[in-house]
């Protein structure tokens, strides 16, 4: 989701197991930081978050290419 021009809130959901069968469903936020010719990833996600990642990606008109620096 864009927060504002510049920055994008990519929700992430995963599941946490607590018994056999049973798992608890959360979710974590990987953010975009859009710059132009800068593009920003702070917080990668979790394990298995690069489809959503790249998915946003392509809907930005962007590519996993053009992210130029990061906090992961």
């Amino acid at each position: 989701m864009q927060i504002s021009e510049h920055v994008h809130a990519i929700r992430i959901p995963f599941q946490v197991p607590i018994a056999p069968g049973k798992a608890v469903e959360r979710f974590v936020y990987s953010f975009l930081i859009d710059a132009g010719d800068n593009l920003c990833l702070i917080d990668s996600g979790v394990a298995g978050s690069e489809r959503t990642l790249f998915d946003y990606l392509a809907k930005m008109g962007r590519r996993p290419e053009d992210i130029s620096w990061g906090w992961y």
